[in-house]
């Protein structure tokens, strides 16, 4: 029988309000904290509302981005993330690990096409083990949804930017011509990512969804 208990059995109401104290904490908006664990701003909406539970690989990134300790969500009275030595040793992550392991999924599909990218690789390319991946991002089919999301995301946020900086109409077109010309590396990483997935899509349901 399903109940609204989070993942570890706490009351789902409670694992919100946790995660609401994080996302305030971190003093950015929830679409914003939404893009730093590469989430579905709606999902995030509706998980802290009650509508839907986080799922556990959910609450790894937010906590992952928090720096609060993922037994601290499910309802342990302690929030403190890693400490002592294993703390002193962490290097920081540009983004936090979650925005990692994405760009790095991004750039290895770009090379080398989805199907040919394993976990292993990509643990690799983030010094990382495959475990700390799946802790993460639980099988490919989730890495996958969220570098499709980050592309789109990146995209969106830069069409924003340059489109505010136009001065007129004109302008406007000028910039919306020059953003569908992959000029900078990332650019034309992401244009490879969406070729290979608009050709994956025709052949996959589940990827033709996202």
């Amino acid at each position: 029988m399903e109940t609204d208990d989070a993942p570890g059995g706490t009351p789902a109401a409670d694992t919100a309000s946790r995660v609401r104290d994080v996302i305030t904490a971190a003093g950015v908006s929830q679409r914003e904290f939404a893009r730093r664990i590469v989430m579905d701003p709606s999902k995030l909406s509706r998980s802290l509302s009650g509508t839907r539970r986080f799922t556990a690989a959910e609450l790894a990134r937010v906590a992952d981005e928090g720096r609060v300790d993922a037994g601290w969500l499910l309802g342990a009275r302690h929030r403190e993330g890693p400490a002592g030595a294993e703390a002193a040793k962490a290097v920081p992550i540009e983004g936090g690990r979650p925005l990692q392991i994405v760009r790095e999924t991004v750039r290895l599909i770009a090379e080398h096409g989805f199907h040919a990218v394993r976990v292993a690789d990509i643990a690799r390319a983030c010094a990382t083990s495959s475990a700390a991946i799946h802790y993460h991002f639980p099988g490919r089919a989730d890495l996958l949804e969220a570098s499709v999301r980050w592309c789109m995301d990146e995209d969106t946020a830069r069409r924003a930017a340059r489109l505010a900086a136009a001065d007129d109409a004109a302008a406007e077109l000028r910039q919306l011509i020059e953003l569908q010309t992959p000029r900078t590396a990332q650019q034309r990483r992401q244009w490879a990512v969406w070729l290979d997935l608009w050709a994956e899509a025709a052949r996959s349901t589940a990827v033709g969804r996202l």
